[in-house]
């Protein structure tokens, strides 16, 4: 969980690594912002 301020930008890169996994592997990353909107992305570890 990543609690971010009011003074990050409109389209922000995030970078992170995991430990674990194999190539194929399928990871869902789910956000929510403070305006109640919500989306999940899906993708392939490579």
């Amino acid at each position: 969980t990543t609690d971010l301020a009011s003074g990050i930008s409109r389209n922000p890169y995030f970078s992170f690594e995991m430990k674990g996994g194999e190539p194929g592997d399928k990871i869902t990353i789910q956000w929510a912002d403070n305006q109640g909107n919500s989306d999940s992305q899906d993708t392939l570890i490579q």
